[in-house]
């Protein structure tokens, strides 16, 4: 009966501090992002491995960070539909997608941005791991992450759940202005 007590008190206790520490968990993370961000810009590349200057990309409503690779059957189903949304979408200006590659090799990551017509820029393969960008990747892949301006993240997760979110937000942005 003691050893029940004990845990419910425990289970008590956890569940009163967890949304401070979720909260201190998104306060850590958000100062995070901008550092992130400092870090991922000199290392945007194209599908080609060219080297961009996307310095504009700060002034986006949102960025989506979006992991992916050409071997994931669920990612192949899921990167047609981010494809056409961007390309219906990004004229605005509202968001930008950058590809955060899986890919066991960087000629990989290449073929499959190619193929699936990716217009958006990717993390120079080489460098991506120095960028910090893997601790934000938690979970597997097709993955998402959407931030502001500020450096909240407005959802991170399965990409194809957070995506209904960055519709959402784009649409919201579309008709405010």
């Amino acid at each position: 009966m003691l050893k029940k007590i004990i845990k419910i008190q425990f289970i008590c206790i956890c569940l009163t501090l967890l949304p401070l520490s979720a909260e201190k968990a998104k306060k850590e993370s958000t100062a995070n992002v901008g550092d992130l961000m400092e870090k991922i810009i000199p290392n945007l590349v194209n599908s080609k491995g060219e080297k961009v200057e996307d310095k504009n990309i700060k002034n986006k409503d949102y960025i989506v960070i979006y992991w992916s690779a050409s071997w994931c059957g669920p990612c192949r189903k899921f990167t047609p539909k981010l494809v056409d949304f961007y390309e219906k979408n990004v004229s605005g200006g509202k968001f930008e997608v950058i590809l955060v590659s899986v890919d066991k090799s960087e000629d990989k990551m290449k073929a499959y941005m190619q193929k699936n017509k990716m217009k958006w820029n990717t993390i120079d393969f080489p460098n991506r791991c120095s960028t910090g960008i893997k601790a934000f990747a938690k979970g597997g892949i097709p993955r998402m992450m959407i931030f502001d301006k500020k450096g909240d993240i407005l959802a991170r997760g399965n990409a194809f759940s957070v995506f209904n979110k960055l519709k959402e937000l784009v649409e919201k942005k579309s008709s405010e202005k």
